[in-house]
């Protein structure tokens, strides 16, 4: 979610950067909210009789905080995303959230750069709790990450991106430990 709200940031940016066109004034934010239905039959977790149709609902919301100077695109940015996917004995996650901040331009001299933080927690189902894991009964409950990374916009169509995440109670079972991962991405934008 994060490559993606940072991959749309820099589309807005860039189409607002255009010689003569003034930055706009004031607090962005973006919001939506949808739905999709699919007419697949999916297999359920405790049984081998298939589901026709899945169906679940989303909520994206991305908001400008804080400006510092209101002619530049620095600042901070909040975001959320909210989804809930009713059923429980198809859907893995039937409800996720996520949210983080973006600030561009914290580094003085790196105005173009991302700072990230961000957060998913997701429930993990009761039909699929039931299902044997690895010989044994478990009872998943959920899996929390936190995460923090810098973009480094090294051209107006690449950059490079370190990021740490920290990932608590991995695959909601209790039985594996907590783990700390590092990454490193590289992109082309078009």
């Amino acid at each position: 979610e994060d490559t993606a709200f940072l991959a749309r940031t820099e589309k807005n940016r860039s189409a607002r950067q255009v010689p003569g066109q003034t930055v706009p004034k004031g607090f962005i934010g973006h919001y939506w909210m949808g739905g999709y239905y699919s007419t697949y039959e999916y297999p359920q977790f405790n049984s081998r009789t298939k589901v026709p149709g899945a169906y679940a609902f989303y909520w994206h919301g991305d908001q400008t905080i804080y400006r510092p100077n209101c002619d530049s695109n620095e600042g901070l940015v909040g975001w959320s995303v909210l989804t809930l996917a009713p059923q429980d004995n198809i859907a893995l996650i039937p409800f996720q959230v996520n949210g983080g901040l973006v600030y561009t331009g914290l580094i003085p001299g790196r105005r173009n750069d991302f700072t990230i933080l961000g957060c998913a927690y997701g429930d993990l189902g009761p039909s699929q709790a039931k299902v044997p894991y690895q010989g044994g009964s478990i009872n998943p409950t959920y899996e929390l990450l936190y995460e923090a990374g810098y973009r480094i916009n090294v051209t107006k169509y690449s950059y490079i991106q370190p990021d740490a995440m920290w990932i608590i109670n991995p695959a909601g079972v209790g039985t594996i430990p907590n783990a700390l991962v590092l990454g490193f991405q590289i992109g082309i934008i078009l």
